[in-house]
């Protein structure tokens, strides 16, 4: 995960951290504050490719499964 990618948004204050699982395995954590709520996004990659992704927070979106499908999707 680029520093550009997690400093895209202005308004809030991120903190995002990655950790080496192993040799081809990182998970990395990204969270927003921002003045309405915190969303935290958490995603597994494996030999350089999206693995998992989690959203997570204390919002929330119509219809209920959208996150599941949002997750899914990436």
């Amino acid at each position: 995960m680029s520093d550009e990618w997690l400093h895209w948004r202005r308004g809030g204050r991120l903190d995002a951290r990655t950790v080496r699982i192993s040799a081809t395995t990182r998970v990395g954590t990204s969270n927003y504050k921002a003045p309405g709520g915190l969303m935290r996004v958490t995603a597994e990659e494996i030999e350089g490719r999206l693995n998992e992704v989690v959203i997570s927070g204390d919002f929330f979106m119509l219809p209920m499964d959208a996150i599941a499908n949002l997750e899914n999707t990436l």
